[in-house]
């Protein structure tokens, strides 16, 4: 059985590609029939700082954020974002640390 949506969080600092990546993952839910939204949070990230992007995907989304603890995957592309934003990982969910 399908979930009804499946909630992606990416996060890293500026230069990483975390907008890319979330903009990839984006595609691919809409290239499987799927709706996706996207937000993304890229303040000071040409200066290093941090960069997050909320993916999601199911057979109708109204809003692209996740709640805390309900994300399905974690990809993380710093070791200490993947720290700062465990907490919206659901119970079983997958964490992809680079």
């Amino acid at each position: 059985m399908r979930p009804t949506t499946m909630d992606f969080l990416l996060c890293g600092v500026g230069g990483q590609g975390v907008l890319t990546a979330s903009d990839i993952v984006c595609e691919v839910g809409l290239a499987i029939g799927l709706d996706a939204k996207k937000s993304e949070v890229h303040g000071f990230s040409q200066r290093g700082g941090v960069v997050d992007s909320h993916v999601r995907w199911g057979p109708t989304v109204y809003s692209p954020l996740a709640e805390r603890g309900a994300v399905d995957v974690l990809l993380s592309f710093e070791l200490v974002e993947t720290a700062r934003w465990i907490s919206f990982l659901r119970p079983g969910g997958l964490v992809i640390a680079n």
